[in-house]
């Protein structure tokens, strides 16, 4: 029994050396760490926010330009891909066989509108002179005959002077009243003819546009360039239908990475248009989606991105953002290449991938450098607000609880340290402007995560080498 004392006693004697032999290097090595703390100056200096995002460069102007009214074979292609174009410059032509046929026949058409409707009118202002004509010559008639018989009479007065001079008379009458008969149907043929001219008049005007139609679906057989650029893709072949193909996208779909700061754009893609020689007839379609042509404009690049809900917030229009191509090496031959750029635009609705609430934003280059293409990836830094000669300390130097910051200013003599509040400002690139509470110069302890490892290793709150809380025996 008294043995068994003796074994437990010594065993428990061991155990408690182990514990102090453990305790006193855990606090050497404690107390080195705390004479070793890393620390940091409090200096004047700039403080930037930033954001981070990634997206692919694509063109600012992206239309796909097919045939509008006119529709045929193709007769000519002058254009391939890679050429530059400039604006109304010929693309292609189709076959005009059928359009042509449409206006010879609009015109014949035409012809003969015009010519019913200054025939009728024609002719009936003919018939009108001619029985005005032949009343004042029957009249004339009439009268000559009536003062022949009133001379005879004159000269000598009888039954049968007498008589003839009233025949004469009556004929004169009759006269009068035929002929005035004769205009007044001329008269109204003429009026029946200007009623239907309004009729034969808009069948004229029906002709008319039915030919400058005809004419304006021939001219469409020839397509040009509604703006300058670059030819991207031709989908068709001489002798074929003109074929269409997709246009470059520039929506906003890259993933983008957020530091300090914000910021975002959306991509400006051109509104589908289209220009017409009449009311009816398209000269070309335009388009953001397809076309026969897809045409980029390569001197105006953008790139499209995200950013996430958080940071869009502090992402304003008119914000400038550094650009960096890896892929397109500088004079050098290494470090990729770096242009500036302004956010142009910011979506004002978001989208929604994974859960993850994001919005688009677009990033215009104020230059587009040699030898870039279209997709090629892009790393992108948005300012988004920047500080100039203010006192600045490592983001990493603040302790933050609650509304409470406070920092850990080290002595002049580095002997001791106390515990200041201080106020802050702007915070960007690991710095965070000091509004008040520090002075240029003062040395400031960065914290240290070794008090807490060394009490767990002591067995503070069970789990340590001791255990402190494990079970009991």
């Amino acid at each position: 029994m008294r043995r068994r004392s003796l074994i437990i006693n010594l065993v428990l004697v061991v155990a408690l050396a182990v514990v102090a032999g453990v305790g006193y290097l855990m606090l050497g090595r404690s107390s080195k760490a705390a004479a070793a703390s890393q620390t940091t100056t409090v200096t004047e200096g700039d403080v930037t926010a930033t954001v981070s995002a990634s997206g692919s460069a694509a063109s600012a102007t992206n239309l796909g330009v097919s045939f509008g009214s006119c529709s045929g074979n193709l007769t000519a292609i002058k254009v391939a891909a890679g050429q530059t174009v400039t604006a109304n410059q010929v693309l292609a032509t189709v076959d005009t066989s059928t359009a042509q046929a449409s206006v010879n026949s609009a015109q014949a058409s035409l012809d003969s509108a015009q010519t019913a409707l200054d025939n009728s009118i024609s002719q009936a202002k003919t018939s009108l002179s001619n029985a005005q004509a032949s009343a004042n010559l029957d009249l004339s008639q009439a009268k000559a005959s009536v003062a022949t018989a009133q001379s005879a009479y004159d000269a000598t007065p009888n039954d049968q002077t007498k008589s003839s001079l009233t025949q004469a008379q009556n004929s004169l009458a009759s006269t009068k009243l035929k002929d005035q008969q004769q205009v007044a149907s001329a008269k109204a043929s003429l009026s029946q003819a200007e009623d239907s001219n309004s009729q034969q008049a808009t069948a004229v005007t029906t002709a008319q546009t039915t030919l400058t139609t005809a004419k304006a679906v021939l001219a469409t057989c020839t397509l040009t360039s509604p703006v300058a650029g670059t030819v991207m893709s031709v989908n068709g072949m001489v002798g074929s239908a003109p074929g269409s193909g997709s246009v470059a996208s520039t929506s906003s779909s890259s993933s983008s990475s957020s530091s300090s700061s914000s910021t975002g754009t959306s991509a400006a893609a051109s509104s589908s248009s289209s220009s017409s020689s009449s009311s009816t007839v398209s000269a070309r379609t335009v388009s953001t989606s397809s076309g026969f042509i897809t045409i980029s404009d390569l001197t105006k690049i953008v790139i499209p991105a995200t950013v996430s809900e958080s940071d869009i917030g502090s992402v304003k229009v008119g914000e400038t953002a550094s650009v960096t191509f890896s892929a397109l090496t500088g004079a050098t031959g290494t470090g990729g290449t770096t242009v500036a750029g302004t956010v142009s635009e910011v979506d004002q609705t978001s989208t929604v991938s994974s859960n993850v609430v994001s919005y688009g934003v677009t990033i215009s280059l104020t230059s587009v450098p040699a030898g870039l293409r279209l997709g090629q990836s892009a790393t992108i830094v948005i300012t988004t607000a920047s500080k100039t000669g203010v006192l600045r300390l490592s983001s990493s130097a603040i302790t933050t609880l609650g509304a409470s910051k406070t920092v850990t200013v080290q002595s002049a003599d580095g002997k001791s340290t106390s515990v200041v509040t201080v106020s802050t400002g702007l915070t960007g690139n690991g710095v965070t402007e000091i509004t008040s509470g520090l002075k240029a110069g003062q040395v400031v302890v960065i914290p240290s995560t070794t008090a807490s490892s060394t009490s767990n290793l002591l067995g503070g709150s069970g789990g340590g080498l001791l255990g402190g809380t494990g079970p009991g025996r």
